[in-house]
């Protein structure tokens, strides 16, 4: 979930826009094209907050939004006379400044350090991927979490077999039951993680990412006599899963 205090660049225009906005249609209600675009806009808000690719769908709509509803406060009166409002100076200043703030982080050097710290994490992997390419075969199910640690599996061992490379959404909808098992293992709360991983996906290998976020499943998987850590670094773990019950 991305935080709003990361968007801020988003949410404050909004909140700007909508506050001048409602404050004006207390006194003459607004069109339902621009009651609609704002409908719009104030979902994918609440979308931003969950996702910050939802940025891209958010600004156009807002804009869009505001245009409609300044044509409508405007009415009959001239661009001159606006300019002097004092809600429509701050309004225009806050957007100023988000807009300055925004295209700072889209600036050539903001963006490949951006590319650097994603590719980081994808090549941190590398030794422990090249161990799992040393000991298991092309054909052995490697069991990771989701889709987050297929970028390295993928980069560097291209003819392996994983599970997922796609949003879980999707399995979700091929199969809600190994839905659920999987989120269990990767809560780490899982009853049978055993029969998840090795009989539910048929899985030889475990591949975990080294992050907080996956800490819970190793820690389940370390204390399971029925898998077997075989390579851990900084940033990754390589269990063997034992196809035996105790």
């Amino acid at each position: 979930v991305v935080g709003f205090a990361q968007l801020w660049t988003v949410w404050v225009p909004a909140v700007a826009c909508g506050g001048l906005l409602l404050a004006r249609w207390r006194r003459a209600p607004p069109s339902v094209e621009a009651l609609t675009l704002f409908g719009f806009a104030a979902a994918l808000l609440l979308a931003c907050g969950l996702a910050n690719r939802f940025a891209f769908f958010f600004v156009p709509v807002l804009v869009l939004a505001t245009l409609c509803a300044l044509s409508e406060l405007a009415g009959e009166r001239p661009l001159r006379e606006l300019s002097r409002s004092p809600g429509a100076l701050a309004l225009a200043a806050v957007l100023a400044v988000c807009v300055v703030a925004g295209a700072r982080d889209t600036l050539p050097s903001a963006l490949r350090a951006r590319i650097a710290r994603a590719e980081s994490p994808v090549e941190d992997m590398r030794a422990a991927v090249a161990f799992l390419d040393r000991r298991a075969a092309k054909t052995d199910v490697v069991y990771h979490n989701f889709w987050m640690p297929f970028a390295p599996l993928y980069y560097f061992r291209p003819g392996g077999t994983y599970i997922e490379a796609l949003d879980p959404i999707f399995l979700y909808r091929f199969d809600a039951g190994l839905f659920a098992g999987m989120l269990a293992v990767y809560r780490g709360g899982a009853e049978d993680a055993h029969r998840v991983i090795a009989h539910d996906f048929g899985a030889r290998f475990v591949f975990v990412q080294r992050v907080e976020s996956e800490r819970a499943m190793a820690t389940a998987l370390a204390r399971d006599r029925r898998f077997t850590l075989l390579y851990q670094d900084e940033h990754a773990l390589v269990f063997e899963v034992t196809r035996w019950d105790p």
